[in-house]
């Protein structure tokens, strides 16, 4: 991390998930700035919201799977439809409660994923996201 603090998005329907990994997340040394949006709609809009203002993405985006209306493969799908320069520097997770086989497999479809995680987060999970480059 370059002496800036780290942004992270999580975009999770779970208040108290986010709370959780938000508390988690600010014991780190340098604890990162982070943002959550409990609809992968507003989290988009955040991240079109900041290539129209020439802010620099997230880091790091943490994405639950399974949410109602617009779930985490209909963000992964919009997310690698954004211009690569714009999400270059960011590095994504998938975050979820349920790992299912399947899930990792499809994971494995988009260029964007660098791990599938399962809730909660652990000391080995923050290491490789607070670490990652």
């Amino acid at each position: 991390m370059k002496n800036s603090q780290m942004k992270i998005l999580l975009v999770d329907d779970d208040d108290i998930n986010n709370f959780l990994t938000k508390e988690i997340l600010s014991l780190q040394e340098t604890a990162p700035n982070i943002t959550a949006h409990l609809f992968v709609t507003d989290a988009l809009k955040f991240l079109d919201d900041a290539r129209r203002n020439n802010q620099p993405f997230p880091e790091v985006i943490l994405v639950d799977i399974n949410m109602p209306i617009r779930n985490g493969w209909d963000f992964l799908d919009a997310f690698e439809k954004i211009d690569p320069e714009a999400r270059k520097h960011t590095r994504l997770y998938l975050y979820t409660s349920s790992v299912y086989y399947k899930d990792i497999d499809k994971a494995k479809e988009y260029s964007s994923v660098r791990n599938v995680f399962s809730k909660p987060l652990t000391d080995e999970m923050l290491k490789e996201i607070m670490t990652d480059q």
